[in-house]
């Protein structure tokens, strides 16, 4: 009995032994107050200078896309933001910057890298792009029926914290706009946001293959021609969307862009388009007449790309491009002239073996002669059309310091 006794008496003194052991952080508030933090919860601790902020606030809600070439764009608000990257209600501020760093190589799944990021007007690693509404606050003044008023702050300079979580991110955003401007009640912000922060990817380099065969039909013909040293160039556009006045492509829709080359002829004539043509590589050749070029995404400049050659691709209701390219790779196109008409049958397969079939007659006038301004080059062309970002038609009215945000 005693030995029993005697075993728990020492045990109880082993976990007085580890309590004691466990320390804690005491802080003592001039109120009063203590405050009891236990050392095993702390990490580290650092002492800096406070700083009271015009507008702190914490983001509920993000927009973030990747452009590639280590841009990010990153929409940060405490109410919802439009597709558009707008504030929807009246008082909501939104803030907006281009974060830039290292290229990332899967820009599906892009990941803004962890580190401190400055304003700063270049596009070195580790900087926010110092430039007017690359760099702002946007002020929602009052909501009307075509969206919304008030005004883009731009901060004169600016800092972004960026950490990984199990969660997602941690961002913390300060800036300052150099002074406070009418009818804008703040001069410095800060603003944080924690959790998930999924990219969407706008890197041209980076796309999406076609997911099932496609039979186009096509509404309009757009073409032209021009004449190498060694055989005529036709890039053609077949498509079925909306344009504007301009041309500029303003809705949903596809487009087809076809490449063919043919004998040279110093200025146009329609029947030398008829015929059958083979593929041949964009990038390699040979350029010979009876071939149509492949397709693929080509570098036009550092981290920028377009496509080229001979591809598929598809526009969303607002007439901007998807990230949906479809490369042709092999198949046959025939080409049938009357003199008035031109008629397309191209039966083709793309780089990850999907079908693109078209059968299109379309007056041969929709193909303009530049003949006369064409230069002994490859073919390295892609189609004719151009295409308006989709909020080309957004409306700016400038004052002094600030710009109108009224879509």
């Amino acid at each position: 009995m005693k030995k029993y006794i005697l075993s728990v008496a020492l045990l109880a003194m082993t976990a007085f032994a580890t309590a004691q052991t466990s320390k804690s952080t005491f802080i003592h508030m001039k109120s009063g107050e203590v405050k009891e933090i236990p050392c095993t919860d702390i990490d580290s601790i650092t002492f800096d200078n406070h700083v009271t902020y015009d507008k702190d606030f914490k983001a509920e809600y993000v927009m973030a896309t990747y452009y590639g070439g280590g841009q990010y764009m990153i929409h940060l608000s405490d109410a919802p933001i439009s597709s558009g990257g707008l504030p929807t209600q009246k008082g909501q501020i939104v803030v907006r910057f281009d974060a830039f760093n290292v290229k990332d190589p899967d820009g599906r799944n892009a990941v803004l890298p962890e580190g401190t990021y400055t304003a700063d007007n270049s596009f070195k690693p580790g900087t926010l792009y110092l430039y007017d509404d690359y760099l702002c606050a946007m002020v929602c003044t009052g909501m009307t029926d075509e969206g919304p008023d008030g005004y883009a702050v731009p901060f004169s300079s600016a800092t972004l914290k960026v950490k990984h979580s199990g969660t997602g991110y941690v961002l913390e955003f300060t800036g300052d706009t150099g002074e406070k401007y009418d009818g804008v009640d703040f001069q410095t912000l800060r603003v944080t946001y924690a959790g998930e922060m999924k990219f969407d990817n706008q890197d041209s380099s980076s796309y999406t293959q076609l997911e099932e065969d496609v039979t186009m039909v096509p509404t309009m013909l757009s073409g032209r021609y021009s004449v190498m040293s060694a055989y005529g160039n036709y890039s053609i556009a077949l498509l079925n969307c909306p344009l504007d006045d301009e041309g500029f492509v303003v809705g949903a829709g596809e487009l087809f862009n076809l490449e063919l080359l043919t004998n040279p002829s110093p200025t146009m004539d329609i029947n030398d388009i008829a015929g059958e043509y083979t593929v041949t590589s964009v990038l390699e050749g040979p350029y010979n007449p009876g071939s149509f070029l492949s397709g693929t995404m080509y570098e036009v400049m550092t981290d920028y790309y377009l496509p080229m050659g001979t591809y598929y691709t598809t526009f969303d209701s607002k007439g901007a491009t998807t990230n949906m390219n479809a490369f042709i790779t092999g198949g046959s196109v025939k080409v049938l002239t009357d003199g008035t008409n031109v008629t397309f049958m191209c039966n083709l397969i793309t780089e990850n073996d999907k079908h693109v079939n078209v059968n299109f007659t379309a007056p041969a006038s929709g193909i303009i002669d530049q003949s006369q301004s064409s230069y002994s080059a490859p073919a390295r062309r892609s189609g004719t059309m151009s295409f308006k970002p989709a909020n080309a038609k957004s409306i700016y009215s400038h004052t002094p310091a600030l710009r109108l945000i009224r879509k």
